[in-house]
C-alpha cells in the first residue's frame, strides 16, 4: 500500500525471487487505486468519497483473472468491488514490469 498523502492510499505490485530483495513496479503503475467519484460507502455520509483501494484477492476463472478488493475511506466504510482481466494472474502481474 502506498500513501499518496491527504489520507489517500493505493495498492502497488512488488516482487521478489528470494523474499529478501524486493523490486517495486515502476512509479505510477498502481495495481489498485480509488475512485473519487465513488461515494456509496456503507456507514458513511453520502458526500464521503473513496480514498483507498486495498486487500486484493486474485482468482483465475475460465481463462480470466478476477480481482476482488475493498474500496473505502480507510476509516469506517468500505465495499467489496471487482475487476476482470482477460488472462492469467501471472500475465496480469507481468504487465507491471514490461
Amino acid at each position: 500500500m502506498q500513501s499518496l498523502g491527504k489520507k489517500r492510499y493505493e495498492t502497488r505490485v512488488t516482487r521478489s525471487k528470494d523474499l529478501v530483495h524486493w523490486q517495486d513496479a515502476p512509479e505510477g503503475r498502481a495495481f489498485l487505486t480509488f475512485n473519487l467519484k465513488h461515494k456509496n460507502l456503507p456507514l458513511r455520509p453520502a458526500d464521503i468519497s473513496e480514498s483507498n483501494a486495498s486487500d486484493a484477492e486474485l482468482c483465475e476463472w475460465k481463462g480470466k483473472t478476477l480481482v476482488y478488493f475493498t474500496g473505502s475511506d480507510q476509516v469506517i466504510g468500505g465495499d467489496l468491488q471487482w475487476a476482470e482481466f482477460d488472462g492469467t494472474p501471472r500475465e496480469l502481474l507481468e504487465h507491471f514490469y514490461e
